[in-house]
C-alpha cells in the first residue's frame, strides 16, 4: 500500500514545481508587457516589473538570462502566435483580399495591445547576441507568410505586383506610428485615448488606403459593383 502511495505521488513534486515555474515566466511577462505598455518606455526597471506580479527580480535572470532575454521571449510569444496564424491563413480556402484584410486587421491589433513591440523590435535587432535570433525566428517567418499572402493574392488577378518588403514596412509603419506617436494624437488632436472603436476605425482606413490601391481595375470594378447591388439590396 506505501509503495504503491509513494508511486502515484512521485511524480506530483516535480510536476506542480514545473507548473509553478511555468507560471512564474508567464507572469513575469505579462507584467513587462503591462509595464511597458502604462509607462510608453521598453527601458522600465526589471525591479519594477517583478514588483508588478510580485515576484522577486532575480528571478528575470533565472528564466531569461538578462533584460534583453526577457525582451526577446516576450516579442516572440507576443508574434509567434500571430505569425502561426499569418501561415494558417494562407492555406485557408478563401478570396485572397479578405484573407489580406484579416492580415492587415490582426497587425493592428497587435500594436493596440502592444503598443511598444516595435522599440523593442529595434532594441533587440541592435544586440549581438540577438540580432540574429531575431532575424531568423521572428523578421523573417513573419515577411515569408506575408510574402505568401500577397503571391496569393497577385497570381488570382486580385491586386497589382508589390515588392514585398515595401507592404511590410507600409503596414508595419502605419501601425506603429499610431500607437508610438499617441503624444502627438493628443496635441494635435485632442485624442486622450485610443480605444477599441478608434482602433477598428483606424484598421478599416488603413485597409481601404492600402488595398484600394493595390486592387486590379478588373477585381476594383468587381467590387464596386458588389457594393452598388449590396446598397441597392432590400432590406
Amino acid at each position: 500500500m506505501d509503495r504503491q502511495h509513494a508511486a502515484k505521488t512521485a511524480g506530483k513534486p516535480r510536476k506542480e514545481g514545473a507548473r509553478k515555474r511555468g507560471t512564474a515566466r508567464a507572469m513575469l511577462l505579462q507584467a513587462a508587457s503591462d509595464v511597458m505598455a502604462e509607462a510608453n518606455n521598453v527601458d522600465v526597471p526589471l525591479s519594477k516589473i517583478a514588483a508588478r506580479c510580485g515576484l522577486n527580480s532575480a528571478l528575470v535572470k533565472y528564466y531569461f538570462g538578462n533584460r534583453q532575454g526577457l525582451l526577446f521571449a516576450l516579442v516572440d510569444d507576443i508574434l509567434s502566435r500571430g505569425i502561426h496564424q499569418m501561415q494558417e491563413l494562407a492555406t485557408m480556402d478563401m478570396d485572397p483580399v479578405e484573407k489580406l484584410k484579416l492580415h492587415i486587421r490582426g497587425m493592428v491589433t497587435i500594436y493596440f495591445r502592444f503598443p511598444f513591440i516595435n522599440r523593442v523590435f529595434h532594441k533587440l535587432f541592435l544586440d549581438p547576441e540577438f540580432g540574429d535570433k531575431m532575424a531568423t525566428q521572428v523578421s523573417t517567418p513573419l515577411a515569408m507568410a506575408q510574402k505568401a499572402l500577397l503571391t496569393e493574392a497577385v497570381e488570382a488577378g486580385l491586386i497589382k505586383p508589390i515588392e514585398p518588403m515595401y507592404f511590410y514596412f507600409i503596414v508595419v509603419g502605419a501601425c506603429d506610428h499610431l500607437f508610438f506617436g499617441h503624444h502627438v494624437m493628443r496635441a494635435a488632436y485632442g485624442v486622450e485615448r485610443i480605444d477599441d472603436a478608434l482602433m477598428r476605425d483606424y484598421a478599416n482606413v488603413l485597409i481601404d488606403l492600402v488595398l484600394e490601391g493595390l486592387l486590379t481595375e478588373e477585381a476594383s470594378a468587381k467590387r464596386r459593383s458588389s457594393r452598388a447591388a449590396t446598397r441597392a439590396a432590400p432590406n
